[in-house]
């Protein structure tokens, strides 16, 4: 693997831990979109504000992966 093939997971595993999903499931899933695996995994149709929230994220900076 490359170095940017490995950053890429670490952008997508703290993007996981981030939303409060699990990077494992997240994987095995097949799913590409991250918000729409959160949304499954919490409900179909149910509008909360976690779920709110979670359509507003968008990314996770590279401070916030120095500093977990």
């Amino acid at each position: 693997m490359t170095v940017e093939e490995y950053l890429t997971l670490l952008s997508v595993c703290q993007t996981c831990k981030y939303m409060g999903v699990d990077f494992l499931d997240f994987l095995r899933s097949g799913e590409k979109d991250i918000h729409a695996f959160a949304e499954n995994r919490r409900g179909r149709g149910r509008r909360t504000q976690t779920s709110q929230q979670i359509n507003s994220v968008t990314a996770v900076t590279p401070d916030e992966m120095a500093n977990p």
